[in-house]
């Protein structure tokens, strides 16, 4: 995917942001944390030993500054940083105790969940961003049966609260066949977003009845959305648009492939063909990053959609962000690393903070 100096361009920059003196984000989105998972993730992937150690720098950075972390969301915040440390001692990256490690950020979210609650539903900084949280923690091996009833408490006040946010959502979200749906891209995501959360939550047993009411409730306002998406031709001049009609037929997807409902999939297949058949390739190069990625999550999934046109995109994007490379300019460099090389698990497993 990468030529030499694309790599070494990619290593200097990474190298510098690390070490940058005065660092403001420490954030798994656009911050500190999301360079250091990029470059254990760059290091597995290429076998390139340099990356490993300029994760192993970043994180003796997050440890030196993590007094200085204020906010407790997943793209800027603590819970961001748990999740990923978390994630990367689960999956041989790194040789830690996190239960120890993560002991201080944890007390703090779970004050947080114990007494009071988001307005927001979203990944970034809502509601699931603390769900995500817990979830992965309680995959830990060696986690004690006190902990996983804390996290199984946890889970249940956040699933409850997330119910009540999504009923009051349903309630002021009116569908009918003529909606414009344009000015819409808020509630849209926050339906992808409980379609992607309600399998996990129901796989570990979190609230069952209430998670399974809140999925099939999602899916029946996809379904809904998307028939309007396929019947009509608004806001397809708009990046917006189309980067949210593609999140919602990616989370629709991944929620028939979990549950093994044909319906849901050939739904989302259908949605996207159209959509890519009606939509600019000029919109598609500009458009944000978050596009490509559930694009390609679709094409990992529904195998028989149009790959000539969905690899050009790909192509298209992946030059424009190669251009984008530099000291000077440097961007997260870990957000292109989905687009091609890694395979469906990872996208999976990254969809959950929106690589």
């Amino acid at each position: 995917m990468f030529n030499k100096m694309d790599k070494n361009n990619i290593f200097t920059a990474i190298k510098f942001k690390i070490s940058e003196a005065s660092l403001v984000d420490f954030g798994l989105y656009n911050g500190l944390m999301g360079d250091i998972l990029f470059a254990f993730l760059y290091s597995r992937l290429y076998n390139d030993p340099k990356f490993h150690e300029l994760g192993e720098q970043g994180l003796e950075t997050l440890q030196e500054n993590i007094q200085n972390i204020k906010s407790l969301n997943r793209s800027q915040g603590l819970a961001g940083i748990g999740w990923a440390i978390e994630w990367l001692q689960q999956n041989n990256f790194l040789d830690v105790d996190t239960n120890e490690v993560l002991k201080d950020i944890e007390s703090l979210i779970y004050r947080v969940t114990s007494f009071s609650s988001d307005e927001n539903i979203s990944f970034e900084d809502g509601i699931i961003d603390k769900i995500v949280y817990f979830l992965q923690r309680d995959n830990n091996q060696n986690l004690s049966r006190y902990n996983h009833y804390i996290y199984m408490e946890c889970l249940t006040y956040l699933s409850d609260d997330l119910y009540a946010k999504f009923c009051q959502l349903k309630n002021e979200f009116h569908i009918e066949p003529s909606s414009n749906l344009k000015n819409r891209q808020k509630e849209i995501r926050c339906i992808a977003d409980i379609l992607l959360i309600s399998g996990p939550l129901l796989k570990a047993r979190v609230n069952e009845t209430i998670c399974e009411r809140m999925l099939y409730d999602a899916v029946d306002l996809a379904r809904k959305i998307l028939e309007i998406h396929d019947t009509n031709t608004f806001g397809y001049s708009d990046s917006a648009n189309n980067e949210v009609f593609i999140q919602l037929m990616a989370a629709l997807a991944s929620a028939g492939t979990y549950y093994n409902q044909s319906s849901w999939i050939e739904l989302s297949k259908r949605s996207c063909e159209i959509h890519l058949a009606r939509t600019d390739m000029k919109i598609m190069k500009s458009s944000d990053w978050k596009y490509l990625v559930y694009l390609t999550l679709l094409s990992a999934q529904l195998s028989e959609l149009p790959s000539s046109k969905v690899n050009k995109i790909i192509e298209l994007r992946i030059s424009k962000l190669i251009e984008d490379i530099s000291i000077d300019n440097h961007l997260q460099f870990y957000k292109i690393l989905p687009y091609k090389s890694l395979k469906a698990r990872f996208l999976h497993s990254f969809l959950f903070f929106y690589i």
